[in-house]
């Protein structure tokens, strides 16, 4: 089974059933950080979700979460201060060096990747 990364845009899109999505349902081992389910959960409570209905789906994805490195950190630090006139998020940037260390595709929509390495840019 390979594996993916998933960042808080994917996430998105596969709770919400997108149908480009459909292939990334299953089959893969999927991979997150502690930093993309926050910006998750805010998210989802910053439209409205309950409180209950954003927990559950947190926990959901809560098993896929990977520690991360103080190099992943660090050059997560360094990696948005290369790119800073896209403004990226830090969970994102953490999340793209995360997958690019292990060697693993970083699936998003975020248009802001679309021409990164190792990006599965979906929209």
């Amino acid at each position: 089974m390979s594996s993916i990364f998933l960042d808080t845009y994917a996430i998105f899109e596969l709770i919400k059933g997108n149908p480009n999505y459909a292939d990334y349902k299953q089959g893969f081992q999927y991979i997150t950080t502690i930093f993309n389910l926050t910006e998750f959960y805010y998210n989802l409570r910053r439209i409205g979700t309950k409180k209950e209905e954003a927990k559950e789906c947190f926990l959901k994805f809560s098993d896929f979460r990977i520690s991360v490195t103080a190099e992943v950190i660090t050059d997560a630090g360094e990696f948005k201060l290369q790119h800073k006139k896209k403004k990226l998020s830090y969970a994102d940037c953490i999340g793209y060096v995360t997958a690019k260390q292990l060697h693993v595709p970083f699936l998003t929509g975020d248009s802001a990747f679309e021409k990164f390495e190792n990006v599965l840019f979906i929209k």
